[in-house]
């Protein structure tokens, strides 16, 4: 059967994602044909980073995509991207290379073999004592369960006719690849060549990787799993640093397959398949005795990066090849190879995934549903129009057809409050509860390099994982043409906060994302700015980007920030408007945008400063990065630059920073900058991810019962006013331990139900 191009992004219903080059490589050669050869037709929702390669793989319309670089958090935000531009995904299949336990319970695992998760598990998520390693494990903790249709199909999988069937085609396909012309790049050599069995080796655990001869290198005291070893032997082959062979583990499989190989049979390179959990984190393992240890404890067969990023955005199956056995001894030999079995086993799945039947138009009623009651009937007919709404405003494309990715405009929206003042004391005032998670970001400035990190790459404004409960009313106070704004407060917070809910579902999460990476950067401005000039701070709203837990396949984009009351005022904007209106604050504003261009070399300036008080919202960076803020439709780039400075006047801040750019440079576009900073004085935001209040030495309140936490005075008051009692559901006889419930959800924290010792 031979498919046809898709009038639509809606008929994707499979993806396939690949963190590394050559995993994506392997997996385009399987590709029967290719939608986008003549430029992209489908377009993409507004805001999505992701580049994609579409096209058809057997039956199935396929999405193909290469994150940025490895990791989870990478791999959660090109998740939520691919969800918001392709709606209808029914199955995910993460595709590449991990490292492999050798020995599992199903039998021997071999390099080129190929591993399939039933489950994930985070091996790096949990506690660090002073005596070790804690994962947390509880329900709350650990990852979901796959959906029903991703379990039924590897339950298939698991029955004896379904494992050899898939191992089957998976050979087949290998050869498939292995024979196509585009891989032959280098000297004639197919790259995706059987490496062969004299390269797998595998070292007892505790031989580790060091040089064997060299005795005035620290490798030669190297007598523990902790000891040190040198940089160069990092760098080198098992040959060059002499790792004997007598070290070697013998395997019985892998002996059959070199007898196999001997007599020239093809069949030495199948690579057989292992289904069971796998455990993913951020770091790569390189250690036989943490990689034997934790095998044990959480029952995985294999390591890798990506999967805990993308198993709670996206219904997905991590599909992995095997090129080493995370120890120290690992190479990038079998790489090649062990992308090609895991995207030929990732085809031979997709041979046995059904397609499904297009859904029908409108709403469609089958007369054994419909009850006896006439208030059954209204209120199924009432569910199926909601239904057909929220499928529309789920899909940007169902949403607009004729444009594929335009975003999705609704013309609903929800009453407002007829509480027109906030009665934050009223009991129960507060309505409503929702239970949230998603992204916040890491603002932490040790010093002027962190600055300088964050100016040079998006990747070095780091953002961190996010939980939270909290209290709202049922209706907005206010509707906008994208968004409600309703009043809120976390569950153990005294302060005021809004929460603000956007209409287009998933397709503005990326762009939320980007906002708060625009907001940590102004806000590490305006620390170092801060530190240089005394008096009051300029400080900047940060905010969290959420979504609800109960609806992770399609939770509406959720912001949480401060609720600002005060007079609201604009110091200058995005083009050449200033404050007329001379006062010391203002002052200080226009000097903060002038500084943010001089101390980023010319690169960037924050403007469109506005606020309450010293606390302000919303900035705008202009920046000459072509690959930095596409979202923002308020940076100008270098006519920004010049607009501002058509209309700055220096005054006496820029004057003490010693700021050399003016007006005449900008309209030569010729720049000289002041050549270096001094040293940072001690400045801080609140350790309250939900506050980042920027807060100076002398008046930040710490506590040896949180080192390495700063506090503003009204979050340390709350933080003091919400410590507890509570039972501790650990082992042994009951006891009480005590916690600061707000400490926790100002990290953005579940609340624990053990103390430390059962953790």
């Amino acid at each position: 059967m031979s498919l046809g191009p898709p009038s639509s992004r809606s008929s994707f219903e499979i993806a396939i994602i690949c963190a590394l080059a050559i995993e994506y490589n392997a997996v385009a050669l399987l590709f029967d044909q290719f939608w986008d050869d003549n430029g992209d037709y489908y377009g993409k929702s507004h805001g999505d980073y992701n580049q994609y390669t579409l096209g058809r793989i057997g039956n199935h319309h396929v999405v193909l995509t290469l994150l940025p670089r490895m990791g989870k958090v990478d791999a959660s935000i090109a998740a939520v991207s691919l969800r918001s531009t392709f709606g209808a995904l029914r199955l995910v299949l993460l595709v590449g290379v991990c490292g492999g336990v050798p020995r599992v319970p199903q039998g021997e695992i071999l390099l080129g073999d190929v591993v399939i998760s039933k489950s994930i598990v985070q091996h790096d998520y949990g506690r660090r004592f002073s005596d070790g390693f804690v994962r947390k494990d509880t329900v709350e903790d650990n990852l979901s369960q796959p959906s029903k249709h991703i379990r039924g199909l590897l339950a298939s999988f698991e029955t004896d006719r379904g494992i050899d069937l898939l191992e089957q085609r998976t050979a087949f396909f290998l050869q498939e690849v292995q024979g196509k012309p585009s891989n032959k790049r280098s000297m004639g050599e197919n790259k995706y060549k059987y490496p062969g069995t004299a390269h797998d080796v595998l070292y007892e655990p505790r031989y580790r990787h060091k040089h064997r001869m060299a005795a005035s290198c620290i490798c030669a005291d190297s007598v523990t799993d902790s000891s040190p070893i040198c940089n160069e032997a990092r760098m080198l082959s098992c040959d060059e640093v002499g790792c004997g062979k007598e070290r070697v583990v013998s395997r019985l499989l892998l002996e059959h397959k070199r007898q196999l190989e001997e007599r020239g049979s093809m069949t030495a390179q199948n690579p057989a398949i292992y289904i069971g959990a796998i455990a993913s984190g951020d770091t790569v393992l390189k250690s036989a005795s943490d990689r034997d240890r934790i095998a044990a404890r959480e029952n995985v067969i294999a390591f890798e990066m990506e999967g805990a990023g993308i198993w709670e955005q996206l219904p997905c199956i991590v599909v992995k090849g095997v090129c080493d056995y995370a120890d120290s001894h690992k190479n990038k030999k079998w790489q090649n190879f062990a992308a090609a079995t895991a995207a030929s086993a990732a085809k031979a799945i997709l041979e046995r995934y059904a397609r499904t039947d297009p859904l029908p138009h409108g709403p469609r009623f089958v007369q054994s549903h419909l009850g006896t009651s006439f208030s059954e009937v209204q209120q199924l007919v009432a569910t199926s129009v909601t239904s057909t709404l929220s499928a529309s405003a789920a899909s940007p494309l169902l949403a607009s057809e004729e444009k594929p990715g335009a975003p999705f405009k609704s013309t609903v929206r929800p009453k407002l409050d007829q509480d027109t003042s906030p009665q934050w004391d009223t009991p129960n005032w507060l309505n409503q509860r929702l239970e949230l998670e998603g992204f916040c970001p890491d603002v932490v400035i040790q010093c002027a390099s962190t600055l300088n990190s964050m100016i040079e790459s998006d990747d070095n404004i780091k953002l961190s994982v996010a939980h939270l409960t909290i209290r709202t009313r049922s209706r907005p106070f206010a509707n906008g043409a994208m968004r409600t704004a309703t009043y809120a407060r976390p569950m153990h917070t005294t302060s005021p906060f809004v929460i603000k809910k956007f209409f287009n579902h998933d397709a503005l999460f990326p762009a939320m994302i980007e906002d708060m990476r625009i907001q940590a950067l102004c806000k590490a401005f305006a620390l170092e700015f801060n530190s240089l000039v005394p008096g009051v701070p300029v400080d900047f709203v940060v905010t969290m980007s959420l979504h609800r837990k109960t609806d992770k396949s399609r939770g509406e984009p959720i912001s949480i920030e401060p609720f600002i009351s005060g007079d609201y005022v604009k110091y200058n904007n995005n083009f050449s408007y200033v404050l007329a209106e001379s006062s010391a604050f203002n002052d200080r504003a226009q000097a903060f945008s002038h500084f943010t261009f001089e101390r980023s070399w010319g690169h960037m300036m924050v403007v469109d400063l506005q606020g309450v008080g010293n606390l302000l919202t919303d900035p705008c960076i202009h920046t000459k990065y072509d690959d930095r803020f596409k979202l923002s439709e308020t940076n100008l780039g270098a006519k920004g630059f010049k607009s501002f400075f058509a209309t700055h006047q220096c005054n006496q801040i820029c004057q003490r920073l010693e700021l050399k750019s003016n007006r005449n440079m900008a309209a030569e576009n010729r720049f000289e900058f002041r050549a270096t900073w001094p040293s940072m004085d001690p400045t801080f935001c609140c350790a309250n991810k939900l506050c980042r209040r920027i807060i100076r030495h002398a008046n930040a309140v710490v506590s040896d019962k949180y080192p390495g936490h700063s506090w503003c005075d009204v979050c340390w008051h709350q933080l003091a006013s919400t410590t507890d009692q509570l039972l501790c559901v650990g082992p042994g006889p009951d006891h009480n331990f005590e916690i600061s419930r707000f400490f926790y959800e100002s990290q953005g924290q579940k609340i624990p139900n053990r103390c430390t010792n059962h953790t």
